[in-house]
């Protein structure tokens, strides 16, 4: 596990979670090249590797949140699909 920190994640995060690392866990995960216009860079685990992303809705991580028992992302990938429904 890596702690790795996420500035977003503090719009969704609990009083006690906010300004906490990300527990994240890697398995064989390549890290992401570049990231183009429109994409914001939500993690670096250094000033090479990019390991979250985000543009608009859609968000891609190098590591596996499902994998702990911190759900902070679950929260804030939740918070972007609540902020962006269409009436039906």
């Amino acid at each position: 596990m890596t702690p790795l920190p996420v500035a977003a994640l503090d719009h969704v995060a609990r009083r006690e979670e906010r300004g906490q690392p990300f527990p994240a866990v890697f398995i064989r995960a390549p890290s992401i090249e570049a990231a183009g216009n429109g994409v914001q860079v939500l993690a670096r685990l250094d000033e090479n590797h990019i390991v979250a992303v985000q543009q608009g809705v859609l968000l891609a991580t190098a590591f596996h949140p499902e994998l702990t028992t911190d759900r902070r992302f679950h929260r804030y990938f939740l918070s972007l699909v609540a902020s962006n429904r269409q009436p039906l």
